[in-house]
C-alpha cells in the first residue's frame, strides 16, 4: 500500500505505528506505506505534537520516520475529500469515525478515493 490516508488523523499514531517496525522487509512502513496523509478537521489536532519530541518544529522526525513520510491536511470529514477518484491505495480510521455524523457520506467518499483493489482498515466504538 505505497499511498495511505488517514481519517481522523488526530496527532498521528498511526504514522508512528507504521514507521515503529523495522521488520519489514523492503520499502516503506508497515504495510509497505511509504506515504501517509493525515487528515483530521482539527488543525489543533494535527499539529499538537509538533516540536515535542526533540525541541525543533518537526514532529515527522522520531525512530523510524524515514520508512513512511507524511502530509498533514485539515478537511472537514464531513465534505467531500479533496482528492481525485481513486488516489489512495489504502484508507484507515483508528477510533475516529466514530465522530462523524454522516457515516454513510463518508463511507461513500472513501469509496471515492480509493483505488479498484484498495483497501479501507477501520476501528470504530459502537
Amino acid at each position: 500500500f505505497p499511498l495511505a490516508l488517514d481519517i481522523g488523523s488526530g496527532p498521528g499514531y498511526v504514522h508512528r505505528a507504521i514507521c515503529s517496525d523495522d521488520a519489514f522487509d523492503g520499502p516503506g512502513g508497515i504495510g509497505g506505506v511509504r506515504k501517509l496523509v493525515q487528515l483530521d478537521s482539527s488543525e489543533a489536532m494535527l499539529n499538537r505534537d509538533v516540536g515535542i519530541d526533540d525541541g525543533d518544529d518537526d514532529a515527522d522526525t522520531f525512530e523510524g520516520s524515514d520508512r513512511c513520510s507524511t502530509y498533514r491536511l485539515r478537511v472537514d470529514e464531513e465534505t467531500k475529500l479533496p482528492f481525485p477518484d481513486g488516489t489512495f491505495d489504502l484508507v484507515l480510521s483508528s477510533a475516529s469515525i466514530h465522530w462523524v455524523n454522516d457515516l454513510p457520506g463518508l463511507l461513500a467518499e472513501t469509496k471515492r478515493v480509493l483505488k479498484p483493489d484498495g483497501c479501507l482498515i477501520f476501528a470504530m466504538i459502537g
